[in-house]
């Protein structure tokens, strides 16, 4: 049992974590519309990050600009409850790139994600990418994977060596309902 407890809270700790490996580059498209575009929020139900939290709130923008379909400008976890007070400052923005377009289907590559993550005796910082997918249909922006990494283990708070500089971690999950309702298209 003793063994477990460190694997467990380190899972608990970081659950936006152990993503599926690389997220391959963006490939270029042959350039998408987002209608309208502009200011959107997303909300999310129930995710980790690194506490089990009841929801999540993204915020950003869509643009129509060459392969980019915008950023995400904000990343915010509501109704979070656990042992510890952890705290996920997140910096912004993450770039959305288009990677592929089909049957109203997108797939985006979220760049740039970095945030710090502290509590008590532990302070490290995030960074990586997501494959993500938003459908017309649906109006939902979902996080297929995560591949984010540990870049940097504070040495003053070294997080009892549960979290190791190049450890596998996760940013963002979830799947989120997007408003105001946007279509993206071939232009």
């Amino acid at each position: 049992m003793r063994g477990r407890l460190p694997a467990t809270l380190l899972a608990v700790l970081t659950t936006l974590v152990l993503g599926a490996g690389p997220v391959p580059a963006a490939a270029p498209t042959a350039g998408l519309r987002v209608t309208p575009g502009g200011p959107f929020t997303g909300t999310s139900g129930s995710v980790y990050a690194p506490v089990a939290c009841g929801s999540s709130r993204i915020t950003g923008r869509f643009t129509s600009f060459s392969d980019s379909l915008g950023i995400i400008d904000g990343l915010t976890y509501q109704n979070c409850s656990g042992f510890l007070a952890v705290t996920v400052s997140v910096d912004v923005p993450w770039t959305m790139w288009a990677t592929a377009h089909s049957n109203g289907v997108t797939a985006i590559n979220l760049t740039g994600m970095a945030a710090t993550v502290t509590w008590p005796g532990c302070r490290y910082k995030v960074a990586g990418q997501a494959g993500t997918s938003f459908n017309n249909g649906t109006g939902i922006l979902t996080v297929h994977h995560d591949a984010s990494t540990v870049t940097y283990v504070d040495p003053a708070n070294g997080c009892f060596g549960l979290i190791a500089q190049g450890q596998r971690t996760t940013l963002l999950s979830g799947s989120y309902a997007i408003s105001p309702r946007q279509v993206i298209e071939p232009a």
